[in-house]
């Protein structure tokens, strides 16, 4: 696992501790503590992420929270879930690929 500590300090641009206590809105005496000991919890990394506009789900991964491949798990291959891929694909795109797939379940070439 990545030190939390490290990815704070490049996350927040080096903030100060006050400055990430009132961004995140945690006490601060638990970022101080946290800090000099170099164990933030994987809700202060979340809360740390959002506070300063980097990705939870990315941050995460980089302070060793969850895995690469637990992270791929839950993504399509262009590394979108499925519920957003299907949000921004097109109407043409969708129909594209539902004909397909029933060309396909019906045992012909697909047509494109």
């Amino acid at each position: 696992m990545t030190g939390t500590k490290a990815w704070v300090k490049k996350t927040t641009n080096n903030d100060i501790i006050g400055h990430i206590s009132r961004k995140t809105g945690l006490p601060y005496m638990s970022v101080k503590r946290r800090y000099l000991d170099d164990a933030f919890t994987a809700g202060d990394v979340i809360l740390i992420a959002r506070a300063y506009g980097a990705s939870p789900v990315d941050a995460l991964e980089e302070t060793g929270f969850i895995t690469h491949a637990e992270r791929a798990a839950a993504r399509d291959t262009n590394g979108m879930d499925t519920g957003m891929a299907l949000t921004v694909a097109s109407d043409e795109a969708l129909v594209g690929e539902l004909s397909r797939r029933l060309e396909d379940a019906r045992g012909a070439a697909p047509t494109v």
